[in-house]
Formats: C-alpha cells, sequence, structure tokens
C-alpha cells in the first residue's frame, strides 16, 4: 500500500548582499535585493495547480515568484512571506 505523500510549502531563496561598514573596522552584510520560488510538495512534481491552498498567499492569490530590493520600504520584508 503506498504512503500517503505529506503536503507542505517549499520556499527556495537566494539574496544579493553589499557590505557596510560596523565600528571598529567590523563590517555587515545588508540585503539589497531577495527573489523567492514558492511551490508545494503537489506542484513541484507536475503541472502547478493556479489554486492551490498550499502555494496561495493569504489573500488566496498564487505568487510562484516574488521579488524585493533596496528601493522598497526596509519594513516589507517582514511581509515578504
Amino acid at each position: 500500500m503506498p504512503r500517503e505523500k505529506v503536503r507542505y510549502r517549499i520556499v527556495c531563496w537566494d539574496t544579493e548582499t553589499r557590505l557596510e561598514p560596523l565600528k571598529r573596522g567590523q563590517q555587515i552584510h545588508v540585503v539589497n535585493y531577495l527573489s523567492a520560488r514558492v511551490t508545494c510538495t503537489e506542484c513541484v512534481d507536475g503541472e502547478e495547480d493556479p489554486e492551490c491552498e498550499i502555494c496561495s498567499n493569504l489573500d488566496g492569490d498564487v505568487e510562484r515568484t516574488k521579488d524585493w530590493f533596496v528601493l522598497f520600504d526596509y519594513l516589507i520584508i517582514l511581509l515578504f512571506f
């Protein structure tokens, strides 16, 4: 008897950063750009469902790719996912 597939959201992301100086010669990475791809265990294996409950955001929309960059307000990154 085949096991039932566990359903969950998958988010793959990458950032581009720049180094900002701190005190005493230290530096910190600051995010310039962030990009993410959202899918789930159901949609990743075949056709993506435009009404997938796992992949949809809080408004019920399915946004597979999201981008954020420094020209936007820094607080928006908190709402990214």
